[in-house]
């Protein structure tokens, strides 16, 4: 007895003493909890200006088109391989092309072959060892007029003694239009943007890029306001638009580059592809407006299946022989029955249709389609004596 009592005070000692231990080691060790990545929005916080252009600085480069020079933006690092987004035009000032990085180097680039049809839009690449800081890429989603923006790039006629001649503009947006202009252009800002900052990024508060400059305030030269279908907006609409300088918005370049639109984030820093918190949910397609004259990607267009015309059925085989109409017992009821059954099937009108148009009044009838006319070639009318039912 007293051996059992002992044991038993062992046993509550011992699992005391393990309930100490657990809870003191739970004290001591944090608890991990397994989080999904994309249901946490990593929500952006407003960034100073010296913070913004710290980060325009390190992405922006200077592109060296034979004699004359633009801009670009740092958007993508492959192993050595960087990928540089600038303007068409400023590519079109020369045949060969040079890459100016932050540091100072300079690298042989050379052009991507994607397309982008009539948009102001181009890419080169070229390697390098080094690692630069590469955009994170935004869009043009929620921007509203009066919202501040900032560009960079690099003057044609800077000094280069002051900060290789970078220059870094702040201002507001001052139009949004509805559709874009030829170019891709869609974007009025009030910054002040000089010959050679095309292609230099334009930055959002949160130091996104949302969108690429490429016109400057108060063309020299003719009616450059011409929508993609050869409208132009009013005289009035005019005035005001050359007080504004005007950018490609990212969507342009997302509707031909769909790729990099699964690394670009929105404006609460979510990446524009993540899938929906709740998995039983269906994925919503990415956050990215189109742009008029743009086709949609495939993930938005909606598949419809070719409409096919539906063919008639033939007669149903099931039919009385025309040798056994000729007998005294035939049951015509049961005919008649048999017509009742065919008009109340739901493919009634396909089926009379074709035994209309293939066995009626045909001298080649067989025995299934003469068996449904219910009152030609039955026998006469028997004296009611004489009948077999």
């Amino acid at each position: 007895m007293q051996i059992r009592l002992v044991g038993r005070s062992l046993c509550v000692g011992s699992l005391l003493a393990m309930l100490a231990t657990q809870a003191a080691y739970s004290q001591t060790v944090p608890r991990l909890e397994r989080t999904n990545d994309f249901s946490i929005a990593q929500s952006l916080e407003p960034l100073s200006a010296s913070q913004i252009r710290a980060r325009a600085r390190n992405i922006t480069v200077k592109v060296l088109a034979g004699q004359g020079s633009g801009s670009g933006i740092l958007i993508q690092n492959q192993g050595q391989r960087y990928t540089v987004l600038t303007n068409a035009h400023v590519l079109r000032l020369g045949t060969t092309y040079r890459i100016q990085t932050p540091d100072g180097k300079i690298y042989a680039a050379q052009q991507s072959g994607r397309e982008f049809n009539d948009n102001d839009l181009a890419m080169l690449q070229f390697r390098s060892p080094n690692n630069y800081q590469i955009a994170i890429l935004g869009n043009s989603a929620g921007l509203k007029v009066g919202e501040p923006v900032y560009a960079s790039g690099f003057p044609a006629d800077a000094n280069t003694s002051q900060d290789s001649g970078f220059n870094f503009t702040t201002g507001q947006i001052s139009e949004l239009l509805g559709r874009s202009m030829r170019g891709g252009y869609q974007i009025g800002y009030s910054n002040d943007i000089a010959k050679g900052m095309s292609g230099g990024p334009v930055l959002n508060r949160y130091g996104q890029v949302i969108a690429i400059n490429g016109k400057h305030k108060f063309p020299l030269w003719g009616n450059t306001y011409i929508f993609k279908d050869g409208s132009t907006p009013a005289a009035e609409s005019r005035q005001t638009m050359d007080y504004s300088s005007w950018a490609i918005p990212m969507e342009a370049f997302f509707g031909r580059s769909p790729q990099f639109s699964e690394v670009a984030v929105n404006r609460q820093g979510i990446p524009l592809s993540a899938p929906p918190t709740n998995s039983s949910e269906r994925p919503a397609a990415p956050e990215v407006p189109q742009v008029e004259g743009d086709p949609l990607p495939p993930s938005r267009v909606r598949q419809r299946l070719p409409q096919t015309r539906r063919q008639p059925l033939p007669a149903p085989e099931q039919s009385v022989p025309n040798s056994d109409r000729s007998q005294p017992d035939y049951d015509r009821h049961q005919l008649r029955s048999q017509q009742r059954r065919f008009n109340n099937n739901p493919r009634r009108a396909a089926n009379c249709a074709w035994v209309a148009s293939n066995c009626r009044n045909s001298p080649s009838q067989t025995p299934a389609a003469s068996a449904y006319r219910p009152t030609e070639n039955l026998p006469n009318r028997q004296p009611r004596g004489q009948r077999a039912w």
